[in-house]
């Protein structure tokens, strides 16, 4: 596990070439803009952790297809790209506290449909009523943290269905 709690590591961008059994990783307090190009040669990474991170892109994530776990909690990121929806082994997402998250990109959600646990509080999300009714699609979810604002965007069929 690599811990980037030193805000002035660097990473080169060919820094992961020959970690291709890595499973758990660990870059907290990263104050990169940027992931390393050579992340997508983490084939087997199951556990991603950038938390408080100063990262704004997160599109390369999306070639990891065997994470289970990704924390980007108190990051910087703006949005939820399209190329998240790759990650369909997914299991924990926890955005809490990003205050710059503002948009989910339709139809990216509803394809994390291994997802146990959502954590989206503390963040200024312009919720979309089509991103909110993807929610529904996690059948696996079994924790939901959310912050809606707007009183008119929980629809009255909402509610989730119990097993």
């Amino acid at each position: 596990m690599i811990n980037s709690s030193v805000s002035l590591f660097e990473i080169p961008e060919d820094f992961f070439m020959v970690m291709s059994k890595l499973k758990v990783l660990n870059l907290s307090n990263m104050q990169r803009l940027s992931l390393p190009s050579s992340l997508d040669f983490l084939t087997n990474l199951q556990t991603l952790c950038l938390d408080y991170s100063e990262i704004k892109d997160v599109a390369i994530i999306g070639t990891l297809r065997k994470l289970k776990v990704l924390s980007l909690q108190g990051s910087n990121i703006k949005e939820l790209p399209t190329e998240m929806g790759q990650l369909t082994q997914l299991r924990l997402l926890d955005l809490s506290n990003c205050g710059q998250l503002e948009f989910i990109v339709s139809n990216v959600i509803s394809k994390l449909s291994q997802l146990e646990e959502l954590y989206i509080k503390g963040c200024c999300i312009q919720w979309k009523v089509d991103v909110l009714k993807e929610l529904k699609h996690l059948s696996q979810l079994t924790s939901l943290e959310i912050d809606i604002e707007d009183n008119k965007m929980l629809l009255k069929d909402f509610l989730f269905q119990r097993a």
